[in-house]
């Protein structure tokens, strides 16, 4: 039985389409290829600005390339950058067959996952962490997208000990704002995974402007 071939990058698909593609959505094809970083980390509206092309030619664009909107090929872009992992927990619980000890094989291998991931961060650069929570006057958390939950549970985590000392980085206003509330002796916690999102990128680079020198 022959293998199934791999599916084509999204890079490779919209290079391939963009000689049929008609001229407006071949120049928005060839801005997203070189831009493929800020395609995964900016709004439609903010390459449509970028690039001088209305916001919709990005929709219309992903829809000549098979997708059902331009959600779906960022989204495809954004997993096509992500570096390769072996035998990711998610792959296995998809593929587990049904039997009398498959739940207990889910709930091994969802630990084992965990375990082999944890098994990567030291734990000097734990202890330097708490360390540094610890002596912040204040503590800003920040996520977005798929991390924005992490970042609110984190953040009422640490409220059950720091009430008053904890705060979600736009939870109650614009980002931009708390960036600038940010002070040498606070801490910020920036959850995400490459690519990284472009407020993510701001939310950093705030941070650090305002570290001790």
């Amino acid at each position: 039985m022959a293998q199934a071939q791999p599916k084509p990058s999204p890079l490779n698909e919209l290079c391939s389409a963009l000689p049929s593609l008609p001229m407006r959505l071949q120049e928005v094809g060839r801005f997203v290829a070189a831009n493929d970083y800020d395609a995964t980390t900016r709004s439609m509206r903010e390459l449509a600005s970028v690039a001088g092309a209305d916001p919709a030619s990005f929709t219309r664009l992903a829809k000549a390339l098979g997708y059902s909107g331009w959600d779906e090929l960022r989204a495809a872009l954004t997993e096509a950058r992500r570096p390769a992992q072996g035998s990711p927990f998610s792959g296995r619980a998809k593929s587990r067959r049904a039997g009398p000890n498959a739940d207990v094989k889910l709930v091994h291998d969802k630990l084992e996952a965990e375990a082999a991931g944890l098994a990567r961060i030291s734990a000097s650069a734990i202890a330097d962490a708490a360390r540094a929570l610890h002596a912040a006057n204040r503590i800003w958390i920040t996520g977005f997208r798929s991390c924005r939950g992490v970042a609110e549970l984190l953040t009422y985590q640490l409220r059950l000990f720091r009430p008053d000392a904890v705060q979600l980085v736009g939870g109650s206003g614009p980002f931009d704002l708390d960036h600038g509330a940010f002070r040498s002796d606070d801490a910020v916690v920036v959850i995400g995974f490459a690519p990284y999102t472009l407020v993510s990128v701001e939310t950093a680079r705030a941070a650090h402007q305002r570290a001790p020198r």
